[in-house]
């Protein structure tokens, strides 16, 4: 669970909608009391993500979402207050679904990341978002980027979506509601 700020509730999601990555997702439930700023953070440790110019995430809304509405900030403190790299989430989000998002920095990411966290910049009163599997990715020129948005094939015939990314594992499987335990590993 990540340390949600005032009116909202920050769980480990084990049951549905089902995760993609591992056994949980982060599930951030907004109370009508909350509008927008910070919803909530996770401390990383210490992170060189200097090779690397990408992040990429699943994310769910139980209500659709403009795009815009939402940002993933990398900060340089534990306590998700120093924001070195934002990423607003450009892209609208349909209600109850997973949806992979990837964004590019354009440049390297900081060497000194100690924390992830979510920021609403539209009122997110009532509304609940979960969050799973956020790493950081190569630069999309680079021959061994690899990202939620990425396709891969063990043949150039059949290509396969990525699921998740766990440490050397990646998990890859066509649909978008399958349990990341019975995904297939690749």
């Amino acid at each position: 669970a990540w340390t949600a700020a005032a009116n909202v509730t920050a769980t480990a999601n084990t049951t549905a909608p089902t995760p993609k990555q591992g056994s949980n997702s982060s599930k951030l439930v907004c109370a009508a009391g909350f509008t927008t700023g910070l919803v909530a953070y996770w401390p990383t440790g210490t992170l060189n993500l200097s090779a690397y110019q990408q992040v990429s995430f699943w994310i769910q809304s139980t209500a659709a979402l403009a795009a815009n509405t939402l940002r993933l900030d990398l900060c340089s403190d534990a306590a998700g207050n120093t924001v070195v790299h934002s990423f607003t989430i450009n892209v609208a989000l349909n209600a109850n679904q997973w949806t992979a998002i990837t964004i590019d920095n354009g440049a390297a990411l900081g060497a000194t990341i100690n924390a992830v966290r979510l920021h609403a910049l539209i009122s997110m009163a009532s509304k609940t978002v979960l969050l799973d599997n956020i790493f950081a990715a190569k630069a999309p020129s680079a021959a061994d980027c690899l990202t939620l948005n990425s396709l891969i094939s063990p043949d150039n015939l059949v290509w396969y979506p990525v699921q998740s990314v766990n440490g050397t594992t990646v998990y890859v499987d066509a649909q978008a509601t399958t349990a990341a335990t019975l995904a297939k590993g690749y």
